[in-house]
């Protein structure tokens, strides 16, 4: 009896020790880049838990521009005028005293490191996010951490005029897009659908950097849910669209680093 249960611990002990080992190595290979240079983690590498990447709670926000205050569970994080709370174990946040919900939330490591979900920190305090999961690299792009929205691009929140920044044109398609072409961008320009969940999709003439990019739906932003390519991106809202006139409005850089702020509108008509 003694033999089989040293055999049962010994073979408990070689799982865990496998199972620490793959899970440290996946940890070390997660890349962080901030505005193309790489992010260092020292003493404790990023983590991939569920599909979302974590990182130590100060590192980031530091590297950010942040100061932060860790009180008992509670962690408060201030840049200038933002500020942003959360909660250890909870999906509640708050940013700029408003309401928030995270995919994941915040939770102590063994080594007693506070890890915070990297997207939500990042986006939380303006900056783009994206993942490459052929490299597993995250690649952050501050944007100059102003106002939420692409502020090279023009944008400065809420909803977008339905016409092309510096002209008077009411119905242009996009600059970036093949406008006499319906099937490169979805719903056409200006089009109808009757449809409450449309597929939202455009092509652009030039590659673009995916990183860089950010969709706003009516005023939204709609990134996360997106499919973003060096040629083209698609989404279908996560909500009904009402009757009425839609706005898509798209901002970034190309592979030259040419800045992007372009749109359309559609309607969905009711049925």
């Amino acid at each position: 009896m003694k033999r089989i249960t040293a055999i049962a611990a010994a073979l408990v002990f070689a799982a865990a020790a496998i199972l620490t080992q793959s899970t440290t190595s996946a940890q070390q290979n997660i890349t962080v880049l901030i505005d193309g240079s790489p992010m260092g983690f020292p003493d404790q590498p990023p983590i991939d838990q569920g599909g979302r990447v974590f990182v130590p709670m100060r590192a980031i926000f530091e590297r950010l521009g942040a100061t932060v205050v860790y009180d008992n569970g509670t962690i408060n994080a201030t840049r200038g005028p933002r500020t942003i709370s959360l909660q250890i174990g909870s999906a509640s946040a708050t940013i700029d005293g408003q309401p928030a919900q995270l995919d994941a939330p915040p939770f102590v490591t063994g080594g007693q490191r506070t890890m915070v979900p990297l997207r939500f920190v990042a986006q939380a305090l303006g900056a783009n996010v994206a993942w490459s999961e052929a490299n597993t690299t995250v690649y952050i792009r501050t944007n100059g951490m102003g106002a939420p929205g692409y502020n090279n691009g023009g944008y400065t929140g809420g909803p977008a005029p339905p016409y092309r920044p510096g002209t008077s044109q009411p119905h242009p398609g996009p600059i970036w897009a093949d406008a006499g072409h319906q099937l490169l961008h979805r719903p056409y320009p200006w089009g109808l659908t009757s449809r409450p969940y449309p597929l939202i999709n455009a092509s652009f003439r030039l590659p673009v950097q995916p990183y860089t990019m950010r969709i706003m739906l009516d005023g939204r932003n709609v990134t996360d849910i997106a499919k973003v390519t060096m040629m083209g991106f698609e989404f279908t809202p996560a909500y009904p669209l009402h009757a009425g006139t839609h706005t898509v409005r798209v901002f970034g850089e190309t592979q030259n680093g040419m800045p992007i702020s372009d749109g359309w509108s559609f309607t969905v008509t009711s049925m």
